[in-house]
């Protein structure tokens, strides 16, 4: 009744449409829905006929998709992985899994990542029965009510404030990489993958903001307005990352950079904001928390390791 294979060119609009039903249930959330599904088959080292596959019904439906997001410079790939309501249970999802492990199998990858809500117990079952176990949680944290936290002016302590440029890609990507180096599931940018993200979130390169010691460029903050799906409708903001380079810590400017940021918010009509912060990350928690953060939801990752 079903079938699983790799993508090929004729299966876009139904996949397109498959990712926006997906929604906060993909890998990329809501923004991979309408006219940004599009950029996704374009991200850099990577090949949708190879990288991505699909289930099929009988009546040529499809009723699932995985994706694999390259990240062999740390031995991993990560899966995005969603199998429509109707279709679970009979077999397809592990399918597929199977499908993800011998494609980073071949790719030189030791791992396969997977990250599901600690709501979703179904889903928790079913990566345990794949034979994935849970290694980290990671917190998705909101914060409302304006932007009381940078209403006054923020002092960098002679540090100055501004923005990126366009072509300033290589700079984002070099000072990104400093920052998170050896942070557990970060694997380090390229030029071209971050260009591929601010095009993903329609993010202009001048929306980042950066902190420059003289000429060295020493943290950042990078911002997003998103349009939120279904009920809740509008837009909201998202903290894509912020960074400070590590000889640059203990000086409050990551705290001050986050003020900044969510004055910049509440100046274009945002107020909800949201970010993503490893949960054994406690210093960054604490300090989010002190900006009136609290924690909207909880994300399991999930290892499966490969022979």
């Amino acid at each position: 009744m079903f079938s699983t294979r790799n993508y090929t060119r004729s299966d876009l609009e139904k996949l397109r449409e498959l990712y926006v039903r997906a929604g906060d249930n993909s890998l990329w959330g809501p923004v991979a829905g309408g006219r940004q599904f599009d950029l996704l088959l374009q991200r850099p080292q990577y090949s949708p006929e190879a990288d991505l596959f699909v289930a099929e019904s009988r009546g040529e439906r499809l009723a699932a998709y995985a994706d694999v997001m390259r990240e062999v410079r740390i031995g991993r790939v990560v899966m995005d992985l969603y199998v429509q309501p109707q279709f679970r249970r009979k077999g397809l999802g592990r399918r597929l899994v199977e499908g993800v492990c011998v494609r980073a199998s071949s790719l030189g990858a030791q791992r396969v990542h997977a990250f599901v809500d600690e709501t979703n117990r179904g889903g928790r079952e079913f990566l345990s029965r794949a034979g994935f176990e849970p290694v980290r949680r990671s917190l998705v944290l909101e914060r409302g009510g304006g932007a009381q936290a940078g209403e006054t002016e923020v002092d960098f302590g002679g540090i100055s404030l501004g923005r990126f440029r366009d072509g300033d890609e290589q700079q984002l990507a070099d000072i990104q990489n400093r920052s998170f180096e050896g942070s557990w599931g970060f694997c380090p940018n390229t030029a071209d993958e971050i260009g591929f993200y601010l095009a993903m979130t329609m993010t202009h390169m001048q929306d980042v903001l950066v902190l420059r010691d003289g000429d060295e460029v020493v943290g950042y903050l990078w911002p997003q307005i998103l349009e939120r799906s279904g009920e809740e409708g509008g837009a909201h903001g998202w903290i894509h990352m912020v960074g400070v380079r590590p000889d640059y810590r203990g000086r409050r400017l990551g705290k001050r950079l986050v003020e900044v940021g969510l004055r910049g918010f509440s100046e274009r009509g945002v107020e909800s904001v949201e970010l993503t912060v490893d949960a054994e990350n406690t210093q960054a928690v604490t300090l989010y928390e002190s900006l009136g953060f609290a924690t909207k939801a909880t994300k399991i990752w999930y290892e499966r390791q490969l022979p």
